[in-house]
């Protein structure tokens, strides 16, 4: 016989192989008697702790998560106030109202404005007068 790699040797033929199987297996059914169970409390007490510490993992993960997408989403909205309005550009240009400054002829009691001409309520009579439509004098 050649030695080949990876072939394996035949056995000896002078019983050395069969001393040495039997020496291995009561090695190993010495070694299988003397291991002693872990009790049950304790393997339930560490799947326990796994549970919790993959949990927390997972908690973790998802605040993360949830954290860096409020802030891409916080940039992209600042990022994009300047670039689309808000209602699309009128064809033609809407034309300015202006406000006439208020009459500042009279002298303003008690430090109250006056009103604007034209807005003056006819709904109460004015200074106890008993017709509602009617002016009173100054």
């Amino acid at each position: 016989m050649s030695d080949v790699p990876g072939r394996i040797p035949a056995p000896a033929a002078d019983g050395h192989d069969e001393a040495l199987s039997a020496a291995l297996k009561r090695a190993a059914a010495a070694g299988g008697r003397a291991v002693v169970p872990e009790p049950a409390q304790l393997v339930v007490a560490r799947g326990a702790r796994r549970r919790r510490r993959t949990l927390a993992v997972a908690a973790v993960c998802a605040v993360c998560l949830l954290a860096g997408a409020g802030a891409l989403t916080a940039v992209r909205l600042a990022a994009s106030d300047q670039g689309v309005p808000a209602a699309p550009p009128s064809p033609s240009p809407s034309p300015s109202v202006s406000v006439p400054p208020p009459d500042t002829g009279f002298p303003s009691p008690g430090g109250l404005s006056p009103t604007p001409t034209g807005l003056a309520s006819t709904s109460l009579p004015p200074d106890g007068d008993d017709h509602p439509g009617s002016a009173a004098s100054p």
